[in-house]
């Protein structure tokens, strides 16, 4: 991410591999130390490079800011 690539999270068939796209990022969380503001930033670069339309884009992207501006005000984290 530092270096300016784009870096997503991802799940490679969950129900055969018991591997929830929510687990990899509390994985990412556990083992790497990420923390929200970065966890935000990976989720909304795997929305700008999916192959959604634009209006669904922008919206999942506002309801990340929603959560993440939540987070940062109710528990000082982020």
């Amino acid at each position: 991410m530092r270096a300016g690539l784009a870096v997503t999270l991802n799940s490679d068939d969950p129900t055969m591999f018991g591997s929830p796209l929510a687990g990899e990022y509390e994985l990412a969380r556990r083992q790497f130390g990420v923390d929200d503001t970065t966890l935000a930033a990976i989720a909304r670069c795997g929305v700008d490079v999916s192959f959604a339309p634009v209006q669904l884009k922008a919206e999942i992207r506002r309801q990340m800011d929603e959560w993440l501006n939540r987070v940062d005000t109710t528990t000082g984290a982020g």
